[in-house]
């Protein structure tokens, strides 16, 4: 649960538009015969889409629109924060936990459900068969990247975004520390973030695993 909160929180650092989430502590009662027990669960709110409409002045869209008529820019960010987090579990052609909204006049995915992503390693999670990425990697902890195939210039645009946001993203990170189970968890969170600012610092691998692996339009 924190994790995948802490993933909806690194995408509203980078992107205008976003899902607000809210993490809270959730208590309740168990009746077991003519005992009580409690239990406290830690969970997160997630913003209503009627909410996102009218706090962005948009409205969503019921319809699928291809990627390649959604505004660029916002595609790119949504595609490489999905790479960022190892998350292969969704589709802004499909509408796969994404919503398609009409925002400052461009259509815009906004992703959501992450628990299938890397970053959260969920003991259940696989490699979806979407775009037949099982092929290609093996394990959830692994990245590929699903985006096609944008102007060169926008995709070192966000780049550089990501780069500029590597503080900011490590340090939300650093100040969820104690709300980690265990200090093993805290440091595989911070090692597969590590993994992926690796990659944009490196050019090759920046070429061979993001701008190589974008499909054709």
């Amino acid at each position: 649960v924190l994790k995948e909160y802490l993933a909806y929180s690194f995408f509203e650092l980078i992107s205008p538009y976003y899902y607000k989430t809210r993490l809270v502590d959730i208590e309740f009662q168990e009746e077991k015969g003519e005992r009580i027990k409690e239990h406290r669960l830690r969970g997160f709110f997630i913003e209503d889409s009627d909410k996102v409409e009218d706090r962005l002045k948009g409205k969503e869209v019921n319809r699928k629109v291809h990627p390649m008529q959604q505004d660029a820019l916002n595609a790119i960010r949504n595609d490489l924060f999905q790479f960022m987090i190892g998350n292969t579990d969704y589709s802004t052609k499909q509408g796969h936990n994404e919503k398609l909204f009409y925002l400052d006049a461009k259509y815009i995915c906004l992703p959501y459900d992450f628990d299938m992503s890397g970053l959260v390693n969920a003991s259940y999670a696989n490699v979806s068969n979407v775009q037949n990425l099982s092929k290609s990697i093996s394990e959830v902890t692994q990245r590929a990247y699903k985006g096609y195939q944008r102007d060169r210039a926008l995709v070192e645009q966000v780049r550089r975004e990501y780069l500029d946001h590597e503080g900011e993203i490590l340090k939300k990170l650093q100040e969820m520390k104690l709300e980690f189970e265990s200090e093993q968890q805290y440091q595989a969170a911070e090692q597969f973030l590590a993994g992926f600012f690796n990659i944009l610092k490196n050019d090759a691998r920046f070429e061979k695993q993001v701008v190589k692996r974008a499909r054709p339009n």
